[in-house]
C-alpha cells in the first residue's frame, strides 16, 4: 500500500510540474496538434522474463503544442505480452506450465521534446490497467526516442515498464507509427 501512495504522489507531482512547464512556456506555442497511432513490439525483460516471452501493442497519442519545443497530450493503447513456460524442478520432480498472455491498457499523459532536430525524445507516464485476470495494473512508464522520417511516418525505440508491487513487466521496444 505504501509503494501505490508513493506512485500515485509520484504521479501528481510529475503532472503538476509538467503542467507548470508548460504553461510557463506556453507563449512559443504554436498550437499544433498531432494525432498518431503507432504499432510496436519488443522483448520482455525483467521479472516478467522468466513468464513472458515478447510483447506486441497498438497505440494511440494525442499531443498538443504548448511551446517551441514542446508538446504534450495523452495516449492509450492495448500491450500484450505473450505467455511463455515456467519450469520448475523441486528434487527430482520437474514440472512446466503454460502461461497465459497478459493484457494491459495503458492510460498515461505523454511529453515529448523537439531540441534535436529530426530527433524527439519523450516519455509516457500513468497508469497500465490489466484485463487479465490474476495479474494487478501498475503504474506505467514508457520513455523512448523518435526519429521524424517524414510528417506521417515515426519510428521509435524505447523502454515500457508497468511497475506492480515488487515486480514489473518491462520490455525493450521497437516501432512505427502513424501521423495523421
Amino acid at each position: 500500500m505504501k509503494k501505490m501512495n508513493a506512485i500515485k504522489k509520484t504521479m501528481i507531482i510529475t503532472i503538476c510540474l509538467v503542467c507548470a512547464f508548460a504553461k510557463a512556456q506556453s507563449k512559443f506555442g504554436k498550437g499544433t496538434h498531432t494525432k498518431a497511432i503507432a504499432l510496436n513490439g519488443g522483448i520482455t525483460i525483467g521479472d516478467a522474463s522468466d513468464a513472458y516471452t515478447a510483447n506486441a501493442g497498438i497505440d494511440l497519442l494525442y499531443l498538443y503544442g504548448v511551446g517551441k519545443y514542446l508538446s504534450i497530450g495523452g495516449t492509450t493503447g492495448i500491450a500484450n505480452y505473450f505467455g511463455g513456460e515456467l519450469t520448475q524442478t523441486i528434487g527430482n520432480i520437474t514440472t512446466t506450465v503454460d502461461v497465459d498472455d497478459a493484457q494491459f491498457v495503458p492510460l498515461a499523459l505523454s511529453v515529448r521534446v523537439n531540441r534535436f532536430g529530426k530527433f524527439v525524445f519523450g516519455g509516457d507516464m500513468g497508469y497500465a490497467f490489466s484485463l487479465t485476470d490474476g495479474i494487478d495494473g501498475g503504474f506505467y512508464t514508457a520513455p523512448k526516442l523518435t526519429y521524424i522520417f517524414s510528417d506521417k511516418i515515426v519510428p521509435y525505440i524505447g523502454y515500457r515498464m508497468i511497475r506492480q508491487d515488487g515486480d514489473n513487466f518491462g520490455s525493450i521496444q521497437v516501432g512505427i507509427g502513424y501521423s495523421f
